[in-house]
């Protein structure tokens, strides 16, 4: 992810990463890909997820040239899975005959 990127699930702000003031940390970010929890975020039915990325200013590639991407590239790698767990059914009570 270069420079910051939010995920959002369903419209809610859901993760962010990075900065757009902050050029020092942008190893940090680039080294590795981060996970977010979303679960508490997910409905039942359709959700959806939306990935906002923003480049920082040209400075953090070394650039002189303002908006330069030859200099200060952008990216963001978007990656996921889901997994589906039923909740147990409630147990059936017996109804007395009578």
């Amino acid at each position: 992810m270069d420079d910051a990127a939010q995920l959002t699930v369903n419209d809610l702000a859901a993760g962010f990463l990075g900065s757009l003031s902050n050029p020092s940390s942008r190893k940090v970010r680039k080294a590795k890909l981060h996970q977010f929890d979303i679960e508490k975020y997910l409905v039942k039915g359709e959700n959806n997820t939306r990935i906002r990325q923003a480049n920082g200013p040209a400075v953090f590639g070394g650039c002189m040239v303002p908006d330069n991407f030859v200099c200060n590239p952008s990216g963001v790698v978007y990656g996921g899975y889901a997994t589906y767990v039923p909740l147990p059914e409630p147990p059936q009570t017996e109804k007395a005959i009578s």
